[in-house]
């Protein structure tokens, strides 16, 4: 009966508010009817997707195939998305040969869970991670008055490594209930719908057109395509659903000489008066025409094309070039100015300003084929966020990506005059796709979180697109191949059409020189070759070079490092267009060492570009594999010099591990990459994760036995007593001193905002509230509130204790601490903790300077209790809490 009055309602709430146009959910999905509460007690997260925006809790439908265990399995790539029917739901599928993190929520609570995963190749068995071990979120509250969201209090997880999600994947449950009853549930390979394994390939290069200044971007952080290649193509991979990313980059490059389409050549600056972001000759015609689309045509064996923009070849694998251009033009009063572009992609190709945030998101976007503000006059979840909208998931740094935006304001929005929306739980306003104004606000990562359906409509658009194979024919080429959705396998393309209008590479992704440059084979013949392009990633086409030129009168002449013979390029002898040039765009493999690259037209030599034998001595950084066998592998290798780096004079006795260096110990470990690391480091992480895991169980047993604890129950407090002994964390002993700072000791008080607020009294006495200790991990704790810290962000109130390096101290001068000690944030070099004024009872955080308002008169005291530094502050108020008889306080 209760379903029935339900699905009333819920029929009078669309039919009523339909002509407001908000947006009603039907209740049918949900239903506050559940066998088990919605997460531990003690976890005081928000939650997306167990609660609906009515604030009830979400039903469990069931999706497994058969079997005795019922619940819901989700996967989470880009997305998180059911096994099927996402097409209809206009959701993207899951992606094969891609990690994902496996998700189930039960409909009943579960003691454990594990899955069988089958492919007809081999069969792995992962134990599933209980719901309090969901990876955390993105939180990135600025503020850090907002509450953190966790993705689900109901889920278990596990992370599916690329070689499990394959096709063929059956997914066999095993749980036991917490009654101890054994279920077990199956989802059959074809109730799972899988998109294409779609692979793609982004090269950067950045210009300086007539001019010697490169473009920058906005700020020295800006351009990650550039600086932070590794990190930046991984964060970026997570946002698109692709089973594998290229990452290839060119040396910068200035050019002393351009040609324009219309066969004018410049030398010192451009004609164009008003140049912009959006606007100028040399941006269409030379950073946009002959740079990238002549770099995207050489990477498909085409030598010569118009000077235009257009691609000619389509449906190739996904190749997107981006330029950081600036060019020298003439301003208002005839003289040059350098003038930056922008701020616009597609058609393969993107002018940026910056190769992080929404810019790059948004135009590349645009080289999907997708639009501005996508759908919103079908639906909101096109463009906007919203509680029927999906999370993301970073599989290299196992976390998920919030659909909110965690710096917004909380306020519903109207859309259209029809799509109102109301904020999430009233503290965060929802995220928008990357071309609806979205915003990269995230703690994990520098590029949008775009919507499910938006997604959905890129997927489609690619994901018929050619692609090369790993392999060679017996031609000794790589062959075309496509993705096959009736057999779910890649078959070679047998497109006539397509196939008569390529040739085949023979070799792809290696180090190239490529050479660009424009030319009019009718009089007066105007040309220009520009100095050589290198880059780590191309495609080479041995069927394009000639013994000779034959009887062509335009062609480039290629001479060869170790007496190799000359080689031959034959280009267009007429214009394409009769109405502009061509331009020329030659990829040769750098292993076959050229010299000179000679442009002849009409037979005339136009000039020429030499390579000095000593560049080959150099090779560039390999290019950048993300997805596929290769994972994540290379962002390992980076991340292993950091490591290897950061760890190296760490003692193994008394180290402190700042947050980044946690997150990568982590990642290692999950990645069984930690014998990457040198010895010392090596030593430091095995440590770190033998420590973890002592927290992590005492974690787990407080979540299990909250409540007793909570009641005072006798038994679970010498349980917890029990386990500290086991995990070799001692006794719970705390030692906490005085904190005498310019003469004056540092105590908490109660202001008129906050029990938690931090001053200086000249009334030094033993108290509680004028005892501190600063942990292994440099966190400064008030005997008070162990869980809260001393945070460079906010002096005057202590903070929860967290691993944020604004948190961390050190000594600033260790050698000579007898004549007083200075302590300096380890997240902000040369600030220190400082008496504001001197005669005030204000504390700060200010440039070091090794007066008396900053000097300590002793040591604050190292205490060595490993929960101290181990664990959040949250969990070492709990600790304090259930076993406060152990609490010792010393001078």
């Amino acid at each position: 009966m209760k379903k029935n009055i339900l699905s009333i309602f819920s029929v009078i709430l669309l039919f009523s508010c339909s002509d407001t146009g908000i947006e009603v959910i039907s209740y049918s999905d949900y239903s506050s009817d559940i066998s088990y509460q919605v997460g531990s007690p003690r976890d005081k997260r928000l939650t997306f997707f167990d609660i609906n925006e009515f604030k009830q809790i979400r039903s469990i439908p069931n999706n497994l195939s058969t079997g005795s265990l019922s619940g819901r399995v989700q996967f989470a790539q880009t997305h998180t998305i059911d096994p099927n029917n996402n097409e209809a739901r206009k959701e993207p599928s899951l992606i094969p040969y891609r990690a994902a993190l496996l998700l189930f929520t039960p409909q009943e609570e579960l003691y454990e869970l594990s899955v069988k995963v089958s492919n007809g190749k081999n069969t792995s068995v992962f134990k599933m991670v209980p719901p309090v071990n969901m990876p955390k979120s993105d939180y990135m509250d600025r503020s850090g008055t907002k509450p953190d969201i966790t993705y689900s209090k109901r889920s278990w997880s596990v992370q599916l490594p690329y070689d499990n999600v394959t096709p063929e994947m059956q997914l066999d449950f095993m749980g036991k209930t917490t009654s101890q009853v054994e279920l077990s549930g199956t989802l059959f390979g074809n109730d799972i719908e899988f998109a294409a394994p779609i692979e793609g390939a982004f090269l950067v290069v950045r210009l300086g057109m007539l001019t010697d200044n490169v473009a920058t971007g906005q700020h020295s952080t800006s351009q990650a395509m550039t600086y932070d290649i590794a990190h930046g193509m991984q964060e970026y991979f997570q946002t698109v659903p692709f089973a594998r990313l290229f990452h290839g980059y060119y040396e910068d490059r200035v050019l002393k000489k351009v040609i324009i389409n219309n066969g004018k050549i410049y030398e010192n600056k451009s004609d164009y008066v008003g140049a912009d972001y959006y606007s100028g000759d040399m941006r269409e015609n030379v950073a946009k025409a002959q740079v990238s689309v002549g770099i995207d045509l050489a990477n498909k064996g085409v030598a010569s094309s118009p000077l235009d923009q257009s691609h000619q070849l389509g449906n190739d694998m996904f190749y997107f070039t981006v330029h950081h251009a600036k060019g020298r033009y003439t301003n208002g009063e005839g003289k040059p100015v350098d003038v930056p572009h922008g701020l616009s992609g597609g058609n393969g190709i993107g002018t940026l300003v910056d190769s992080t945030g929404n810019e790059f998101s948004h135009e590349v976007g645009h080289g999907y084929g997708m639009g501005h503000y996508p759908f919103l006059n079908d639906a909101s979840d096109g463009s906007v966020h919203g509680y029927t909208t999906s999370w993301g998931y970073d599989a290299y740094k196992n976390r998920m990506r919030a659909n909110v935006a965690w710096n917004s304001t909380p306020q519903a929005v109207m859309y259209q005059d029809k799509w109102y929306i109301t904020p999430f739980q009233n503290y965060y306003g929802w995220n928008r796709d990357c071309m609806a104004g979205g915003v990269a606000d995230s703690a994990i990562s520098r590029y949008t979180h775009n919507t499910a359906r938006s997604t959905r409509q890129v997927q489609k658009n690619i994901e018929n697109r050619y692609f090369l194979s790993d392999d060679k024919n017996n031609n000794g080429e790589y062959y075309y191949i496509s993705w096959d959705k009736e057999s779910r396998t890649y078959k070679k393309v047998t497109d006539e059409k397509f196939l008569n209008s390529r040739i085949s590479p023979t070799r792809k992704g290696v180090p190239v020189i490529t050479i660009l440059g424009g030319y009019d084979p009718t009089p007066p013949h105007n040309a220009v070759i520009y100095q050589y392009f290198r880059g780590n990633w191309g495609n080479v086409f041995d069927s394009i070079f000639q013994d000779s030129p034959a009887e062509a009168t335009s062609y480039l002449e290629i001479t060869y490092y170790d007496n190799k013979p000359k080689k031959y390029v034959v280009l267009s002898d007429k214009r394409y267009n009769a109405k502009i040039i061509n331009k020329l765009h030659v990829n040769i493999a750098e292993e076959d060492k050229p010299k000179s690259i000679t442009l002849y037209v009409n037979k005339v030599n136009k000039g020429s570009t030499t390579i000095k034998e000593t560049v080959y001595d150099k090779p560039l950084l390999k290019a950048v594999e993300i997805g596929k066998a290769n994972g994540y592998q290379d962002v390992i290798d980076n991340d292993t010099i950091f490591l290897n780096d950061s760890l190296a004079n760490k003692s193994i006795d008394n180290y402190i591990l700042s947050a980044k260096e946690k997150e990568l110990i982590e990642i290692f470990a999950r990645y069984k990459a930690l014998n990457k690391l040198d010895a010392n480091p090596k030593k430091i992480a095995d440590d770190y994760i033998a420590k973890k895991n002592k927290a992590d169980n005492i974690n787990m047993f407080i979540d299990n036995n909250y409540i007793s604890l909570e009641n005072n129950d006798i038994s679970a407090d010498e349980a917890l007593k029990k386990l500290f002994a086991e995990n070799g964390l001692g006794s719970v002993i705390f030692k906490f001193n005085q904190a005498e700072l310019n003469g004056k000791c540092m105590e908490v008080y109660q202001s008129e905002t906050s029990s938690y607020a931090v001053r200086l009294s000249s009334k030094c006495n033993e108290s509680k509230e004028q005892r501190w200790a600063i942990d292994k991990s440099g966190r400064i704790h008030s005997a008070l509130y162990p869980g809260y810290c001393l945070d460079m962000k906010n002096m005057s109130v202590l903070q929860l204790c967290s691993d944020d390096t604004s948190q961390q101290w050190k000594i600033r001068n260790p050698e000579s601490i007898a004549n007083g000690v200075f302590y300096e944030n380890m997240g902000t070099a040369g600030k220190c903790i400082d008496n504001s004024g001197g005669n005030s009872d204000k504390i700060i955080s200010y440039n070091c300077t090794n007066g008396n308002n900053q000097k300590f008169k002793n040591k604050i005291t190292e205490d060595e209790n490993l929960y101290l530094s181990l664990f959040g502050g949250s969990l070492i108020e709990e600790i304090w809490k259930y076993i406060p008889a152990e609490k010792v306080e010393i001078k």
